[in-house]
């Protein structure tokens, strides 16, 4: 990117924080689910999200079947830098069993640590007017974790947030984002359609439909989940997902499903 871009988009995230953004008097967060909303937490506010995952994919290749089993802490850290700009620290650790077998032979493997570790910045771009949907963009670059999921290289991802508020109880989140894996060479996309409804002024249902896109497959998922807002700077939530996706170019059945639990929570130093 040559230099003068790189002022442009300086100069572009200042202005666009001039302009008031929309600031919720209660906590806003990206749990339950996948998707992400195109608003950053606003000035002054630290949020934590964070919950643990149980996770299990299996997969038929003919005669050989294979699952992995695994415990999951997942974090991410949010500060409003500005009203419309945030930066994002995140981090993963995981607890995972693989087994594997055939005819002849049986194998079995655990590994344990932290396996992922991002650093990412979300600005807010548009506010929503009529149906031309609020809008966001994130950027995010994911690192290894330690020892054994240790990597050379990372994975740099930019998304498209998008939000369509029907009415003051249900919301649309659309995410369209690419990511490519420096480590094999591999670019991928990732999508998520979200929606949300707040059953009453505490409790918010959750149901989406996400996945993955490269040259060969399409990969579909869905979850679902309910978040409990407690206060006004802390919510509980919990949900879970299934999907079954055939690779084609192995032929291979792959199942996966999870179960998550998580917290949210935030500093208001705006008063």
């Amino acid at each position: 990117m040559k230099f003068s871009h790189i002022i442009q988009l300086i100069l572009f995230v200042l202005i666009g924080n001039f302009a008031h953004a929309q600031f919720n008097e209660t906590i806003v967060t990206g749990r339950p689910g996948q998707s992400n909303g195109p608003f950053g937490v606003g000035k002054g506010i630290y949020q934590v999200q964070s919950g643990i995952d149980f996770n299990d994919v299996s997969s038929d290749f003919g005669m050989r079947e294979s699952e992995a089993k695994s415990w999951n802490h997942n974090s991410i850290f949010r500060i409003g830098l500005f009203e419309k700009t945030e930066f994002r620290v995140g981090y993963g650790y995981a607890l995972k069993e693989t087994f594997s077998s055939n005819i002849t032979s049986e194998f079995a493997e655990e590994q344990s640590g932290f396996s992922t570790f991002q650093l990412g910045l979300r600005q807010h771009l548009l506010k929503q007017y009529g149906i031309i949907p609020a809008i966001g963009f994130q950027v995010t670059a994911k690192f290894g974790g330690l020892d054994r999921y240790k990597r050379d290289k990372f994975n740099y991802e930019g998304k498209l947030i998008m939000q369509h508020r029907f009415s003051d109880n249900l919301i649309l989140n659309s995410n369209f984002s690419i990511e490519h894996n420096d480590e094999i060479d591999y670019t991928f996309g990732r999508y998520v359609f979200s929606f949300g409804y707040s059953l009453t002024d505490r409790l918010v249902m959750v149901v989406e439909a996400y996945g993955t896109v490269d040259d060969v497959d399409t990969q579909v998922f869905f979850d679902g989940g309910l978040g409990y807002r407690l206060s006004d700077n802390l919510q509980l939530d919990l949900y879970g997902g299934y999907g079954q996706n055939t690779l084609s170019e192995f032929d291979v059945e792959v199942k996966a499903y999870f179960i998550s639990a998580g917290v949210s929570f935030r500093i208001n130093t705006r008063d």
